[in-house]
C-alpha cells in the first residue's frame, strides 16, 4: 500500500471497502496486506504518537495489536471510521518536513534513524520514505509559490538530515572493523538510494539559485576543513595516523556531491544528455580533488556528467547564460584547459588507481564521454596528453585491469573513425599537418603496432614449448582484451582498414583455441571478441572478406567442439563455464546469421567479387552447420538457463485481426523420481501431463520446475511442447482440437525434420483433422488482399515491413522467400520519434524533458504524414498557418498543462525513410533504392511481379500518402533505368514500360496475423491442408511441403 500511495481511494468510506475487498474477500493475500498495513499503522504511530493526545496513542496501540493478531480486517470500519483519515497522512509529513528541528525527538527524524537501522532486513521503510517523497513532489502544490517554499524547506531538510546522521552515527561508526575501506558487498550508495536522490534533485532545481548557493556553501565549509585536516597531518613529524573525523569528513562530501549530481543532471536512459531547463539560469563552480578511493569516483562520475551536458554542447539552446557559453563553448580557453584537466585526470586516475575497479571503470567511461563527437575529439587530439593515451593503450599493460585495456583501445579507435569525416585538425590552425598523415601515424601506433606484438609472441620458436607460462598468458589475454577493445569502438567508416590488420590475428585464434582449451579464461576471451567482431565489423564487409570471416567461426567452432565433447571433469564451475561458452557461441551464430539482414555494404562490386574459396559458405549454412555441431554439448542442465531459451507463442481463432493471446513459451512441471513404488507411479502416469503451468503462471508456481520447450525459434523438446499445447488448446483456447483444422507459423529456414515432428503430435496427440506450416511473409502478403485496388489475389511481390525497431524488404516469389536478397534498414519508428523528439528540443518550446519521447511518440502517431515535396511543404506552411496543429499534454510532476505548436515536424519526422540523411548520417540510402535493389538482385523473371505487387506491412508504414510517395519514387528510377537503356541502344530498343504499385491497406498493422486469420477462415482453406487421412496413409512426411494456397490464389 506505501508502494501503491496514490492508487488507493482518499475518500474513508471508499478506503474501508478497499482494506476490507483486500483483506476479508481475498485470505489467500491478507497476509501480505496485513504487512503492509503493519507498515502504515508504524508509521502513523510514530508521526502521530508526540503530540495527539493519550487517545489516540491507545487507538493506535490497539490497531497495531489486531495487525499483529491477524484480527484488524473485522474491526476494520470501526476504527478507521473514528480515528484514521489517511489521506491527511502526507499533508501532516509535508509539514513536519517544512518544520524539521535538530531535535532528537523530531518524529521524521525518528523514522529515517528506523528506515535505515532495519534497511539490511526488511527495505519497505526505505520504500515508505521514498514513496512519501515522490507523493510530496507531484500531488500536493495549489500554487507555484507553494511549491517552491516547500521544495526549499524539503530540499534543506534533507541536506540537513544527511549530514547530522554522521554526527549522531559518529559512535557507532567508531566501532566499525571496516570503517577504513567500502566493503565489497555494501551497494554503492548512489544505487542503494538513487529514487531519493532523483526526487531530492527535483526538489534543488525547481529553486536552483537558492540549493546551488546553498550546496557551494556547505562544500567550501568541508573543503576548508580537510584542508586544514591535511596541513596538521603533514606537519605532524613523529605519527602520520588519521583522525576520525576525517573519515566523517569524507562522508559528508559523498554526500553533497552526490546530490549536486543529482541536481545538476537528470538521470536519462535512450534520450541524449541535455543540461536542465532550470540549471541554465544559474552558474557553478568546479571542485576540487579530494583524496579518497570513494569519493575519487563520485567525483569522476560527476566530471562525466557535465563534461556530457556541458562541454561544447552539441544542442543549441534559445536561452542559455552567458558564463556556461564563455566556459564551455567552442573556441574558448575554458574548453582547451577544461580538456587537458580532464585527460590529466584520466591518466592520473589509469595510473594511481588500478586497483579500484569502481574508479578505473568511471574514469574509462569519462575518457570515451571525451570522444563521442567530433568537436571533442578535436580538441583531444590537440592535447599534449593524448599522445601519453595511445602510448597506455598500445604498451602491454599487464597489470591493469579488463576494463582499462578495453577502454582505452576503444577511445583510441573512435578517435580514428572521427578522423575518418574530419578536413583537419583544427580549422583554425595554420600548420600544414593533413589529417592523413595523422590518421597514419595512429594507426600504425596502434593496429600495426598491436598486430606485429601478437605475430611476434605466436610465430616466435619457442612459442609451443612455452605457451602454458605465466607470462605468455598474460601476454596473450592482453592482446586478446586489446583487439575486444578495437572491435567496441569500430564502427563503419573504418571497419575494412581494421580489418586488414585484425584478419591475420582473427585466423589465427583457432589454434590458440586448441591450445588454451583448458585455460577458461583466454577461452571466453577468444569466443568474446569472435562475437563482438561479427556483430561490429561483419556487417560492413565485401561478400569476400565475409567470407573469410566466416570460415574462420565455423574452425572456431569445430575446434571448440572437438575440445569439449566427452569432457570430464571435476571443476565445480564447470557448469557455469559451459553455459558462458555456449551463450557466446549462440551469440556468434545469431550475429552471422544477420548478416544476410544487416548488411551495410552495398559495393555492387564487392557483391560480384568472386570468393577464392571453393564453395561459397553463406550466413545460413554456417549458423545451421555451426548449430548442429553445439547441440551434442548442450545438456538439460544447461537448458535451465532460461537467457538459452526463452521464447514466446501466439494463439489465437481464425477471423481475429490480432492474437488473443501472446505468453512465454515457459512450462512448469513436477518432476517425479524415475525410481520407487512402480504401482504408485503407475496411478498418478497420465495425471502429471495435467499438472502443469505455462506462460507466466510457470515463473509463479512453487514446488515446479520450469522448462524451456522452444530455443530461438526452434522446439528442443517434444515431450514439454506437446503439454505446452495441450495447455494453449484446452486451458486457453478451450476448444476441442478434433473440431479444428490448424494453421502454424514457421521461423525462416525452419528443417524439414521439425515439420515432421510438428505433424506427428498435432495428429497423433491431438487428432486435429487437417494442419497448416505458413511462412510469415506469406501471410503478410496474403492480407494485402484485402485492399481495395488488388485486383488479382497473388503470393508474388515484396513485403516492406517496417516496425519500431527495424524495417526489412522481403521477396517472396510464388509463395516462397527468396532469403539471398532480404535487405536489411536501420531506419523504423522509433528513429521517427527520436528525430521529432531532436526537432522539438531545438525549439525550447517547454515541453518536461521526462516526457519528451511519449510527446514526441503521440505527435507521430497523431499529426505526421509523407508529403510529396519537402520543399514545396515548407513552403505551405510559412504561408498557411493553418496547417499547424496544437498538441496538449499535462506535465506528469507539476500537473500543469503545456501545449505544443506541430509544424514542420508533421512531415519531417517519417520524411527520414526517404531522406536518411536527415537523423542518421551513417546510412544515406532512401528507401525506394533500398526496394528498388532488392528487386534488381532476384531471378529477373519475376522482377516485373514483384514491382507490380509491394506490400506494406508494419505500424511505421501507417503514415498518410505513405504508399503513394514510396510507388511515385521507386516508379522514377525504373523509368529513368528504362530510359537509359533505350538510349544505350541508340533507340533500337524500346523497353516495355513497368508497372509499379505499392500496396497500401487498412490491416498492414497486424499484417501478419490477419493473414493467417483470413486464409484460415476461407472455405477453400481445407482443400490445402494436410488432413488426418492423408498422414495415416503416407506417415508425417507429407508435412516437409506446404502447398502455398495454389487453389484459393
Amino acid at each position: 500500500m506505501i508502494r501503491e500511495w496514490s492508487y488507493i481511494p482518499s475518500d474513508i468510506y471508499s478506503l474501508i471497502e478497499y482494506l476490507q475487498h483486500y483483506v476479508i474477500s481475498r485470505p489467500t493475500v491478507a497476509p501480505y496486506v496485513r504487512a503492509k498495513i503493519q507498515v502504515i499503522a508504524i508509521l502513523i504511530k510514530i508521526l502521530s504518537s508526540h503530540d495527539f493526545g493519550e487517545q489516540r496513542k491507545k487507538m493506535l496501540d490497539m490497531v497495531e495489536t489486531l495487525i499483529r493478531k491477524g484480527d484488524l480486517p473485522k474491526y476494520c470500519r470501526n476504527y478507521l471510521d473514528a480515528y484514521l483519515n489517511f489521506i491527511a497522512l502526507p499533508i501532516r509529513f509535508l509539514t513536519m518536513c517544512m518544520t524539521l528541528s535538530e531535535s532528537a525527538d523530531n518524529p521524521l527524524r525518528m523514522f529515517t534513524v528506523q528506515e535505515e537501522s532495519i534497511y539490511s532486513d526488511d527495505p519497505l521503510y526505505m520504500e515508505a520514505l521514498e514513496r512519501m517523497l515522490g507523493t510530496l513532489l507531484t500531488n500536493f502544490y495549489p500554487t507555484a509559490e507553494l511549491y517552491e517554499v516547500s521544495s526549499s524547506q524539503i530540499f534543506q531538510s534533507y541536506i540537513q538530515y544527511r549530514l547530522s546522521r554522521m554526527r549522531e552515527n559518529a559512535e557507532s561508526y567508531d566501532k566499525r572493523e571496516d570503517k577504513k575501506e567500502i566493503a565489497e558487498v555494501e551497494e554503492d550508495d548512489r544505487i542503494k538510494f538513487d529514487n531519493q536522490l532523483q526526487t531530492i534533485g527535483a526538489f534543488g532545481r525547481q529553486t536552483a539559485t537558492y540549493s546551488l548557493s546553498l550546496l557551494t556553501e556547505l562544500l567550501e565549509k568541508r573543503i576548508q576543513k580537510l584542508c586544514d585536516n591535511l596541513n596538521v597531518l603533514v606537519g605532524q613529524k613523529n605519527s602520520l595516523s588519521r583522525p576520525d573525523s576525517m573519515d566523517d569528513l569524507y562522508e559528508e562530501l559523498h554526500w553533497l556531491i552526490l546530490i549536486m549530481g543529482h541536481v545538476l543532471c537528470v538521470e536519462s536512459e535512450d534520450e541524449p544528455i541535455l543540461i536542465p531547463l532550470e540549471i541554465r539560469r544559474c552558474s557553478m563552480n568546479q571542485l576540487e580533488n579530494i583524496l579518497s578511493p570513494e569519493l575519487s569516483s563520485t567525483i569522476i562520475w560527476f566530471l562525466r556528467r557535465i563534461s556530457q551536458s556541458y562541454l561544447l554542447p552539441r544542442e543549441r539552446y534559445a536561452k542559455i547564460s552567458t558564463t556556461i557559453l564563455q566556459i564551455f563553448d567552442d573556441d574558448t580557453p575554458g574548453v582547451s584547459w577544461t580538456m587537458d584537466f580532464l585527460l590529466d585526470k584520466v591518466i592520473y586516475n589509469i595510473n594511481a588507481f588500478k586497483s579500484e575497479p569502481t574508479i578505473v571503470q568511471e574514469t574509462i567511461k569519462l575518457l570515451i564521454s571525451l570522444v563521442e563527437s567530433k568537436t571533442k575529439a578535436s580538441y583531444l587530439l590537440k592535447s599534449e596528453q593524448f599522445k601519453y593515451i595511445i602510448e597506455l593503450a598500445t604498451k602491454g599493460q599487464y597489470n591493469c585491469p579488463q576494463v582499462v585495456k578495453r577502454g582505452l583501445m576503444h577511445a583510441v579507435v573512435q578517435i580514428g573513425v572521427m578522423l575518418q569525416d574530419m578536413s583537419t585538425i583544427n580549422k583554425s590552425d595554420t600548420s600544414d599537418t593533413s589529417i592523413s598523415n595523422v590518421k597514419q601515424t595512429l594507426w600504425s601506433q596502434t593496429l600495426e603496432s598491436l598486430q606485429h606484438r601478437c605475430t611476434q609472441l605466436i610465430s616466435s620458436d619457442n612459442f609451443m614449448s612455452s605457451y602454458y607460462q605465466e607470462e605468455i598468458k598474460i601476454q596473450i589475454i592482453d592482446i586478446l582484451e586489446s583487439f575486444i577493445g578495437i572491435t567496441e569502438g569500430v564502427k563503419g567508416p573504418v571497419t575494412e582498414l581494421v580489418f586488414q590488420h585484425t584478419y591475420p590475428i582473427l585466423a589465427a585464434l583457432p589454434k590458440l583455441l586448441s591450445l588454451y582449451h583448458n585455460y577458461q579464461e583466454i577461452v571466453q576471451l577468444i569466443l568474446e571478441l569472435f562475437c563482438k567482431y561479427t556483430k561490429a565489423i561483419l556487417f560492413h564487409l565485401s561478400e569476400a572478406n565475409s567470407e573469410r570471416v566466416y570460415e574462420v567461426c565455423l574452425e572456431t567452432i569445430q575446434t571448440y567442439a572437438r575440445c569439449n565433447s566427452n569432457r570430464l571433469t571435476v571443476d565445480s564451475t564447470a557448469e557455469e563455464d559451459s553455459y558462458h561458452d555456449i551463450l557466446l557461441l549462440m551469440q556468434l551464430l545469431t550475429n552471422v546469421l544477420s548478416k544476410d539482414l544487416f548488411n551495410f555494404n552495398y559495393d555492387k562490386q564487392n557483391q560480384c567479387h568472386q570468393s577464392p574459396f571453393k564453395a561459397k559458405s553463406t550466413p545460413a549454412d554456417l549458423s545451421f552447420y555451426g548449430l548442429s555441431i553445439i547441440m551434442p554439448l548442450m545438456t538439460m542442465d544447461l537448458l535451465k538457463f532460461p537467457s538459452l531459451c526463452l521464447q514466446y507463442t501466439k494463439l489465437g481463432f481464425a477471423g481475429n485481426k490480432e492474437p488473443q493471446l501472446t505468453i512465454p513459451s515457459a512450462i512448469a512441471i513436477k518432476e517425479t523420481a524415475k525410481v520407487g513404488d512402480n504401482n504408485a507411479r503407475r496411478i498418478t502416469k497420465g495425471v502429471e501431463d495435467l499438472d502443469a503451468y505455462i506462460g507466466d503462471e510457470a515463473f509463479e508456481a512453487t514446488g515446479y520446475s520450469v522448462k524451456y520447450p522452444v530455443r530461438h525459434g526452434l522446439v528442443e523438446d517434444w515431450d514439454l511442447m506437446e503439454k505446452f499445447l495441450q495447455q494453449c488448446i484446452f486451458k486457453y483456447l478451450r476448444s476441442e482440437p478434433e473440431d479444428h483444422y490448424f494453421l502454424l507459423t514457421e521461423p525462416p529456414l525452419n528443417t524439414p525434420e521439425n515439420r515432421e515432428y510438428t505433424a506427428e503430435i498435432m495428429f497423433e496427440s491431438f487428432n486435429v483433422p487437417g494442419l497448416y506450416i505458413a511462412v510469415q511473409a506469406v501471410l503478410a502478403l496474403a492480407a494485402s488482399w484485402t485492399a481495395k485496388n488488388v485486383e488479382d489475389r497473388t503470393l508474388t511481390g515484396v513485403v516492406v515491413d517496417s516496425g519500431d525497431g527495424v524495417t526489412h524488404v522481403i521477396p517472396v516469389a510464388e509463395g516462397f522467400v527468396i532469403g539471398s536478397c532480404i535487405k536489411h534498414i536501420p531506419i523504423a519508428g522509433r528513429d521517427i520519434t527520436y528525430f521529432i523528439q531532436s526537432l522539438l528540443r531545438e525549439r525550447e518550446i517547454g515541453i518536461p524533458p521526462e516526457q519528451s519521447l511519449e510527446t514526441a511518440k503521440s505527435i507521430k502517431e497523431k499529426y505526421c504524414y509523407i508529403c510529396p515535396d519537402i520543399s514545396k511543404e515548407f513552403a505551405k506552411y510559412d504561408s498557411d498557418p493553418t496547417k499547424i496543429k496544437k498538441y496538449e499534454g499535462v506535465n506528469s510532476i507539476t500537473k500543469q498543462p503545456f501545449v505544443v505548436d506541430v509544424g514542420y515536424e508533421r512531415f519531417l519526422g517519417p520524411e527520414i525513410f526517404f531522406h536518411p540523411e536527415f537523423s542518421n548520417p551513417d546510412f544515406t540510402t532512401p528507401l525506394n533504392e533500398i526496394v528498388d535493389d532488392v528487386i534488381q538482385n532476384c531471378p529477373i523473371d519475376v522482377r516485373r511481379p514483384l514491382y507490380s505487387n509491394i506490400v506494406l506491412s508494419g505500424g511505421s508504414t501507417m503514415f498518410k500518402d505513405f504508399g503513394r510517395r514510396l510507388q511515385r519514387d521507386i516508379k522514377k528510377i525504373v523509368d529513368t533505368r528504362l530510359k537509359l537503356s533505350e538510349t544505350l541502344s541508340g533507340s533500337h530498343i524500346t523497353p516495355k514500360p513497368i508497372d509499379v504499385r505499392v500496396i497500401s491497406h487498412h490491416k498492414q498493422r497486424c499484417a501478419v496475423w490477419y493473414g493467417g486469420a483470413l486464409l484460415a477462415s476461407d472455405p477453400e482453406f481445407y482443400t490445402v491442408c494436410h488432413t488426418k487421412k492423408a498422414y495415416q496413409e503416407c506417415g508425417p512426411g507429407i508435412c516437409r511441403y506446404n502447398p502455398v494456397f495454389h487453389s484459393m490464389v
